[in-house]
């Protein structure tokens, strides 16, 4: 399938890798003026003991999912701890305390860097309590693949965060397309910049999909998808 390339008002160009709206309707009439090569970011990376945080075992067991936000400084401390409930029943304090201390005490980060200068950067990551609540498979051979019949817009939006600072960066996005063709589960699939895993969310919410088929049958599948925000120079 091929890219779907969109230039906005403010020169900055957003590209939706694998399933995107562009497919959705006709191909701009004029090409897109390609950007000249970036310079080379290296996003922040962690290592975390324990590798995922885990809530007291004399607790009631909590399922859900938290949103994990935070600011990694260009030293490689971590600054700005949020987090949110993306699903699970209340409450949820204890679940929400546990990320966001494991994050602090436990990670030790290696900081971003562009063109060899450390950066501060904003990343998110998805933290699962507990199995999935329902397993969908993945999209496989002998599948026929969703296909977006239409979309609110025909790319994500370019957060104002982002362009203020004149950021791009890339988010991978794991999401369900349903036998309906609505969207569901749209949650980051590797630690990735929340300001763009939120435009991205809130755009795949505005879309609808042609659901795929396993032997002639309606299925509802799981698509991993980059997304990549890129500034036009």
């Amino acid at each position: 399938m091929e890219n779907g390339r969109v230039t906005s008002r403010a020169g900055l160009l957003i590209l939706a890798c694998a399933v995107a709206c562009a497919n959705a309707g006709p191909r701009p009439s004029e090409a897109v003026r390609e950007p000249p090569a970036p310079g080379i970011f290296v996003q922040a990376a962690a290592s975390c003991t324990p590798s995922d945080p885990r809530l007291p075992l004399d607790d009631p067991p909590w399922r859900g999912i938290v949103l994990l936000d935070y600011v990694v400084r260009d030293d490689g401390a971590v600054a700005d701890v949020r987090a949110e409930v993306l699903d699970g029943t209340p409450p949820a304090l204890q679940a929400v305390a546990t990320v966001k201390e494991w994050i602090a005490s436990s990670c030790r980060f290696s900081p971003a860097t562009l063109d060899g200068v450390p950066k501060s950067v904003e990343l998110g990551q998805i933290v699962q309590f507990g199995p999935p609540r329902r397993e969908v498979p993945m999209l496989q051979a002998g599948m026929t693949r969703p296909s977006v019949t239409a979309c609110a817009g025909p790319h994500p939006r370019m957060p104002q965060e982002a362009r203020e600072k004149a950021l791009g960066g890339t988010v991978v996005v794991q999401y369900v397309v349903e036998t309906d063709g609505s969207i569901s589960d749209i949650e980051l699939k590797a630690p990735g910049p929340v300001v763009f895993y939120r435009a991205v969310r809130e755009w795949l919410s505005g879309c609808r999909f042609e659901p795929a088929t396993d032997a002639g049958r309606i299925v509802a599948v799981r698509i991993v998808q980059p997304f990549i925000f890129k500034i036009e120079r």
